[in-house]
């Protein structure tokens, strides 16, 4: 079973949120420890650090109480968006990074962090979109329909499986 989270090219200050979100609080146990370094990966592959950006201080995800300055902080590449394929294990690790913030007190971050939760919401749901094949299908299809819009490398491009954590 694998997941899908898009990034369009005009998404990067959304893409940085979820890296603020996810490495703020990216603390695995051992049993996690694997999915959290191929959640890891995927903000490699795809995104850019950058220094500048506007999340680059929040408040202490835990307490809230604190002013921490985030020192991962991915952006996409310009002209460039993302598609996350995960497998269930990564994405439910990454997906439970949001229940560990205490508060949101960062105004800047209150709006992504609801349009991100909203987005792993909709990857559980969507029927098409559980398998690798599927995800597949629906790259290419988008790919051909909207060539101009092509997130990330095309699905030929990508390797024959999603990230897992095996």
């Amino acid at each position: 079973m694998a997941k899908l989270i898009e990034f369009k090219k005009t998404e990067s200050e959304l893409f940085e949120a979820l890296s603020v979100i996810f490495f703020t609080v990216d603390q695995p146990s051992p049993a996690e420890n694997k999915s959290s370094i191929k959640a890891e990966d995927l903000f490699q592959k795809y995104g850019k650090e950058t220094k500048e950006s506007q999340f680059k201080n929040t408040n202490c995800g835990f307490c809230g109480n604190r002013i921490g300055h985030n020192p991962r902080i991915f952006t996409l590449p310009e002209g460039s968006g993302a598609d996350l394929v995960l497998d269930d294990k990564v994405f439910e690790y990454m997906e439970s990074r949001f229940d560990k913030w205490q508060s949101i007190i960062d105004s800047k971050l209150k709006r992504p962090f609801e349009e991100l939760k909203d987005r792993f919401a909709a990857a559980k749901t969507a029927k098409n979109l559980q398998d690798f094949d599927g995800i597949m299908s629906h790259l290419k299809t988008r790919d051909v329909l909207s060539p101009g819009a092509v997130l990330s490398p095309s699905a030929d491009a990508l390797s024959s499986k999603a990230v897992t954590a095996e």
